[in-house]
This record gives structure tokens, C-alpha cells and sequence, in this order.
């Protein structure tokens, strides 16, 4: 027996199961009757992603990681990844290529997924995650030094050669003052001299 399938039936059939056989019966005018079997596929297997680069874990700094990756798919339409929850997709074709600068610039410090998406024509979607972490080392400090203990000395050693300049200065100047004085303390010793002298000899 022969009959029809009703379109809520066809459509039923399709969503349970991945291949329907449908056999198709046509008369023509002379009243001949024909048929064929028609198989119709419905594509259920989703894409399937092998990541071997960058690694579970890896730890990379200022420049994004590359990545290596497989997909598993014959009618394969359209590939993507994300390091931000979906929030920013970025497409890419064939399977080796590089995280997106700015993307990876703008990303925080810390664990970082990144979701890589496969989808074939039927619409089935395809995902595998990688988790890597972002450490931007901090900016080099002068080898064998502590810095704060560096300024310590620098101002340390700044107001020593302030003072000794000062003293220089008026060292010069209480040299220079006693070189004018000098002949008067002379005089006023030759003075008490000459004094005393006198007071020997007067009658």
C-alpha cells in the first residue's frame, strides 16, 4: 500500500532520524505507472576541532599566541574564534594562523579562553576551547639595584657635596680676610716688643 506522506509526518521523520527513503509514484497520460526510491540526508554530526597549538596552559606576554589547529568536516562553510566570550568574533580560513594583536592587547592579564568555531552548510556548529594565560612582565628595573635605595643615595650623596662646596667657600673667604689681617697682628706684636724694650732700658 501506497500513500502520500503528510508534511508534519516528512518533517517529523527528518528531525529523528538521519536518512529517509521516500518512494515516489507518477502515472503518466497513458496511465503507466513509475517510481523511484529518493534518499534524502539530513546532516546531524557537527564539525569536530583538534587545537595542537597554543598548548592547555601556555603563558604568553605582549605578543598573541599562534595557533595549529584541525577540523574534521567535508562541507565545512565557515570558521571563527573568540577570546572574549563571544562578545568579538574573528573569522579566519585554513587552520594555521595568529590571535589578532589588538584583541590580545585589549584582553586583561590572566586566564584567557579561546574558543575556536567549525560550521558546515547544514548550520551545525562545531567548538573547542583552549585556555592559555596572559603575564606582561613589568617593566626592567637597573640590574643589581634597588631603586628606591638608589634615589636614597643620589640625594644622600647631593647634599654631601653641597656642604662641601659652602665650606670651600667660606673657607676661602675666612683665608682670604685673615691674609688681610695678618700684617696687623704683626704690627701689634712688634708693638708690644718695641714697648717692653722701652721699659728695660729707660733710666
Amino acid at each position: 500500500m501506497k500513500r502520500k506522506l503528510k508534511e508534519n509526518e516528512f518533517h517529523c521523520f527528518l528531525i529523528n532520524s538521519n536518512d529517509i527513503t521516500s518512494n515516489i509514484s507518477l502515472f503518466n497520460s497513458l496511465g503507466h505507472l513509475g517510481f523511484k526510491d529518493v534518499q534524502i540526508s539530513k546532516d546531524t554530526v557537527i564539525p569536530v576541532i583538534i587545537i595542537y597549538h597554543p598548548l592547555e596552559d601556555g603563558i604568553f606576554r605582549n605578543t598573541p599566541p599562534d595557533f595549529n589547529i584541525s577540523i574534521i568536516e567535508e562541507d565545512l562553510v565557515s570558521t571563527w574564534y573568540t577570546i572574549d566570550g563571544g562578545i568579538t568574533n574573528y573569522t579566519f580560513t585554513g587552520t594555521i594562523g595568529t590571535i589578532d594583536q589588538d584583541a590580545w592587547n585589549v584582553a586583561l592579564e590572566g586566564q584567557i579562553n579561546i574558543t575556536f568555531y567549525a560550521q558546515d552548510s547544514a548550520g551545525n556548529i562545531g567548538t573547542t576551547i583552549v585556555h592559555v594565560t596572559k603575564s606582561v612582565p613589568s617593566e626592567p628595573a637597573i640590574p643589581g639595584y634597588n631603586l628606591f635605595l638608589l634615589i636614597g643615595v643620589i640625594s644622600v650623596a647631593s647634599i654631601i657635596i653641597v656642604k662641601i662646596q659652602k665650606t670651600k667657600f667660606f673657607k676661602g673667604k675666612i683665608e682670604a680676610v685673615w691674609e688681610l689681617l695678618l700684617p696687623f697682628k704683626y704690627l701689634k706684636l712688634n708693638l708690644r716688643v718695641i714697648a717692653i724694650f722701652s721699659n728695660i732700658f729707660v733710666f
